[in-house]
């Protein structure tokens, strides 16, 4: 995966949200997944922050080719103006430090998962009944 000219090692997700009724989708980075939630970011300038405080409820999706399986997980984006969390956006992406120089740290805006809801696609299950599983 490359990201801001560099490669990033890591996890790529699909992100929805809407706006004005219109779905949004987007790809991102995914910077830790813990007892708090999904951590992920978006630089503040971008539609994606708007869009969130007007309607938090998103969906990720995560997919992998090899195994030909993805997981989508809907839930709550809530933003966290934590430091340490914005240190640990920049720990894992070190571009963005140029960013944050330039701007100052409300540049990147984090966000984590929350009341996250997950479910897990195959072709073997394609047709079967599915259910969300509670994750945080």
């Amino acid at each position: 995966n490359v990201t801001g000219g560099q490669t990033c090692a890591l996890p790529i997700f699909f992100l929805a949200t809407q706006d004005n009724e219109q779905p949004r989708v987007r790809a991102m980075t995914l910077i830790e997944a813990d007892e708090n939630g999904i951590l992920f970011y978006a630089e503040s300038m971008k539609d994606l922050n708007r869009q969130l405080s007007i309607n938090s409820l998103v969906e990720l999706c995560f997919y992998n080719a090899g195994k030909n399986k993805q997981i989508r997980i809907c839930g709550k984006a809530e933003p966290t103006e934590d430091i340490k969390d914005i240190k640990r956006v920049l720990e894992k992406l070190p571009y963005l430090e140029l960013l944050v120089e330039k701007n100052g740290n409300d540049a990147i805006s984090a966000y984590f998962l929350k009341d996250a809801k997950a479910l897990v696609w195959t072709k073997e299950v394609n047709f079967a009944p599915q259910d969300y599983i509670d994750l945080l």
